[in-house]
């Protein structure tokens, strides 16, 4: 599948209005990421040896989730550039764990996979900030949608949450220097599922209390689903020097695949785009109450309705730049939310 081309929908179901009963993962997940490229040498021999020890020990743990990012060569993506650029570590293979290099090298491969799996165990025995429940629903034969519901697990001061959506693909017959040229690669991160920043989209933010609960879906075109094929989902904090640190994750086989139109079937009816310097909206539910326009910031601003013929609502042209943004409608008790792009 194309990511690129994928149509992504965006729906919302903010603080307070999940009904539904979900079972959330309440433990602490541990994100390993591997820095590599498929040229170094050194990614060939001790990264690769750290990185499929690793694996072969906790692949069957789900608290445990191992992303290899290709910053450079024929495996590279914006995703894999702009995530490890995050965390500043020069040269490569470099294993970030815990938000932290660790410093791995020729030298200490078998106790770095020793130490790693102690921090994953560790981490598994506590409880998560934010509880976290990921599903992939098959909507039609033509669409799928990622679920997310996350739950704040305890008081949250003053924080600033976003949820990136990524694919990441099993088992990746590709060239590696000191390995060779149809080496396969263990979870390489392929791309974000998501459009705009690839940190994802605006979840909790500010002062947030305990059992507070908000759901995101990404809607994209249908794939052949495998067990070499996992959707990575991952809370990302924002810390006040404005590098994110990971805060907790789930990762699943696409081929948990599950069939619901529970949420879905109430957004048939919704569309949005920008048409002659206005915000159109085809809404098909009740009374619109109030409109937003959201930035991939997730900063908002209210759009005052002009006119109104039908399902169809027009609405003042906003005085923003061009680019990506989310219309936001919130209408009897409902919240629901599209993409769209604005060109001045």
């Amino acid at each position: 599948m194309n990511i690129r081309r994928s149509f992504v929908l965006l729906l919302f179901i903010l603080m307070g209005m999940v009904s539904n009963a979900q079972e959330f993962k309440t433990k602490q997940t541990t994100l390993v990421i591997k820095k590599t490229a498929d040229w170094c040498p050194f990614c060939g021999l001790y990264g690769w040896d750290y990185f499929k020890g690793l694996y072969d020990n906790v692949k069957m743990d789900e608290n445990a989730i191992l992303v290899a990012m290709h910053y450079s060569g024929g495996l590279q993506n914006t995703a894999a550039l702009q995530i490890t650029n995050n965390f500043n570590v020069p040269g490569q293979p470099v294993i970030i764990v815990d938000n932290q290099d660790i410093l791995l090298n020729s030298d200490n491969t078998n106790a770095k996979i020793t130490e790693t799996r102690t921090a994953i165990q560790n981490n598994a025995g506590r409880n998560a900030a934010v509880a976290l429940d990921l599903d992939l629903v098959k909507i039609n034969a033509a669409k799928f949608s990622i679920n997310l519901k996350a739950k704040a697990a305890q008081d949250l001061s003053g924080v600033e949450t976003y949820v990136g959506f990524y694919k990441v693909q099993n088992n990746v017959i590709h060239t590696q220097a000191s390995r060779s040229a149809t080496a396969s690669h263990i979870n390489v991160l392929q791309g974000a599922y998501h459009s705009g920043s690839v940190w994802g989209l605006p979840l909790f933010m500010g002062n947030v209390s305990k059992g507070s609960e908000m759901a995101i879906g990404v809607e994209m075109e249908a794939f052949a689903t495998s067990t070499d094929n996992k959707i990575l989902a991952i809370v990302w904090i924002k810390g006040p020097d404005g590098k994110y640190r990971f805060l907790n994750g789930q990762m699943i086989n696409s081929t948990e695949l599950t069939t619901s139109n529970r949420e879905i079937e109430q957004n048939v009816n919704f569309q949005a785009y920008y048409s002659n310097d206005r915000v159109e909206v085809n809404w098909g539910g009740q009374k619109i109450d109030k409109c937003l326009l959201v930035n991939t910031l997730g900063q908002a601003l209210p759009l005052a309705q002009i006119k109104e013929e039908g399902e169809k609502h027009t609405f003042e042209s906003p005085n923003v730049t061009s680019g990506n943004y989310f219309v936001v409608v919130h209408s009897g008790g409902q919240v629901r939310s599209k993409a769209i792009q604005i060109q001045k």
